[in-house]
């Protein structure tokens, strides 16, 4: 059973339970939907606490449903239900309550959470807006301003800001979240209930309010539409009743749900999703990895920080002291290095390591000797970090890399080089070379960076490495005609687009989705256009550009 109701005095739990992540399936709604019509009929039960097993409360919708049609019963329908149920729900949330998951938690009458806890809609970044009642509940508890950041920003926050923000009716200590809720649902019912959350009002916010908001996300958004519907959710939802916020909000969730903006940003999703599981390293497992050890100053530099932010404790074997940051880590013998899982250095290190360490080095060229477990680690100051490996790169390897790089927040993707360079890098050199003559003036930088931005790249000609000359936006118009942009813009992508199909076919690059995952994580590609991959293989089945 996914859900589960177990009854105590004149308390029920109702407990999800669908690992991992407690994903609000067909299954999951028709449970909620049915345990509030029973409880709702038992005249022995007062309040009702929902309650996740696992390591977390519902983290959003059921991502084998993503692109099929909406199956009966509907959530923003179990929502309802939940929140004009006669008997008081009252959402305990761990972990990370997210999406749809909020949302539910929206329609119950009280909410607590974990100190731990987080909680957010990031519909958004799939190129949606919440479609259960989000946009309508949320800023009837935090405020019309709060809730369109946080919808508009898809940012998850932390428990105690949720609560300083309304969402949350009290932020609970200790690890045993049953007890807390039980005391929190007795404390609640000797006093007066207060309003389902629909039934609460949003504080006004005056018209300067909107105009400045639009402005400013339309110029954070980009070309990206669901951050601005979601403006317009909000705003609508403060100027009608609930009823037809929730029906207005949802029009624009269905619309949005079929656009090829959500097409490419879930494609983005799932291609994020599987880059640390690719298809080369199944039946690979990772080697240990929490071991690790910094070889020199520029490892260290640009590693230290974020293994300790990580929670691993990196120990220093470089030349003298140890640097600041590596101030309190472990000491260790130079000369029996057997508990190192994983090195890191600039360049070849030359320590006796066990066999079945593995090396990591931050020279493109370091991978050109006959180890077997030594990879290059192309990383900048984005998500992405490239591996490129050889032919005798032992797959154990590249997963353990892939497993210490993942819980470092990095997206991985490996590809085969026998020099090391990254694939950015060359799609940016192909760039650079086709649009040589038109960027290498003052007035034609000036052109193409508008195309590119007018396109989506956030950083313009610059994040193709293409940087302006001294003069170059002193001395430019500020305006450029659309046939002048769109013959640059399209002279890049096809460039980019050959390239990247150059390097498919020779091996380089190992799948379509590792290009889309380059192109927008290390060129700053627009997510919403989902990768230069798919941009292409859309453009060339609708014939746009």
């Amino acid at each position: 059973m996914s859900v589960q109701i177990v009854r105590e005095q004149s308390l029920a739990f109702v407990t999800v339970d669908n690992p991992p992540v407690n994903a609000l399936s067909q299954a999951v709604r028709q449970g909620l939907l049915d345990a509030a019509e029973t409880l709702d009929a038992d005249p022995a039960i007062q309040a009702v606490v929902l309650l996740c097993a696992g390591r977390t409360f519902m983290a959003g919708a059921d991502v084998r449903e993503f692109g099929q049609p909406p199956r009966l019963p509907h959530l923003p329908d179990v929502i309802a239900r939940i929140e004009q149920a006669t008997k008081p729900w009252i959402a305990a949330i761990h972990g990370t309550a997210l999406g749809g998951g909020l949302e539910v938690a929206l329609g119950c009458r009280f909410r607590i959470a974990s100190a731990r806890a987080s909680l957010g809609l990031p519909e958004v970044n799939l190129g949606l807006i919440p479609g259960a009642g989000g946009t309508v509940r949320l800023p009837r508890l935090a405020g019309a301003a709060r809730a369109l950041e946080l919808i508009a920003s898809g940012q998850a926050i932390a428990a105690t800001e949720a609560w300083a923000s309304g969402v949350l009716d009290a932020v609970v200590p200790g690890d045993d979240l049953k007890a807390e809720a039980t005391a929190f649902a007795h404390s609640a019912l000797a006093q007066p209930l207060p309003l389902p959350v629909c039934q609460r009002t949003i504080p006004p916010v005056d018209e300067a309010f909107w105009a400045s908001a639009e402005q400013r996300i339309a110029a954070q958004a980009g070309q990206a539409v669901a951050p601005l519907q979601a403006l317009a959710c909000i705003r609508h939802a403060q100027q009608t009743d609930c009823a037809s916020a929730l029906a207005f909000e949802r029009d624009t969730f269905m619309q949005l749900r079929g656009s090829p903006q959500a097409a490419a940003m879930r494609h983005l999703f799932f291609a994020e999703r599987a880059a640390a599981r690719p298809p080369q390293l199944a039946g690979h497992k990772a080697g240990p990895w929490r071991a690790i050890a910094l070889a020199d100053a520029t490892a260290a530099a640009r590693l230290a920080g974020p293994l300790l932010a990580a929670g691993l404790k990196p120990v220093w074997l470089g030349q003298g002291t140890a640097p600041a940051t590596l101030a309190d880590s472990p000491a260790i013998d130079r000369q029996d290095l057997s508990s190192i899982d994983v090195l890191i250095a600039t360049d070849t290190p030359h320590l006796a390591l066990r066999p079945d360490a593995v090396v990591l080095v931050l020279q493109p060229t370091a991978t050109q000797n006959d180890s077997d477990r030594m990879l290059t680690l192309c990383l900048d100051d984005t998500r992405l970090a490239e591996v490129p490996t050889l032919p005798t790169t032992a797959p154990d390897a590249v997963a353990t890399a892939f497993a210490l790089l993942q819980r470092l927040g990095k997206i991985p993707v490996q590809t085969c080089s026998s020099d090391g360079t990254s694939l950015a890098a060359q799609l940016r050199q192909s760039a650079r070379q086709a649009i040589a003559p038109q960027w290498q003036t003052d007035a034609g930088w000036a052109t193409l960076d508008a195309a590119l931005r007018g396109f989506g790249f956030a950083q313009g000609a610059a994040g193709l490495g293409m940087a302006a000359t001294p003069d170059a936006t002193a001395t430019s118009p500020t305006t450029h005609s659309q046939t002048e942009t769109q013959s640059l813009l399209n002279i890049v992508l096809q460039a980019l687009h050959q390239r990247a199909q150059s390097l498919l076919a020779q091996g380089t690059a190992l799948h379509t989705t590792d290009i889309d995952l380059v192109s927008v994580h290390g060129l700053g590609f627009p997510r919403w256009h989902g990768g230069l991959m798919h941009h292409a293989q859309a453009t060339a089945h609708t014939g746009t550009d």
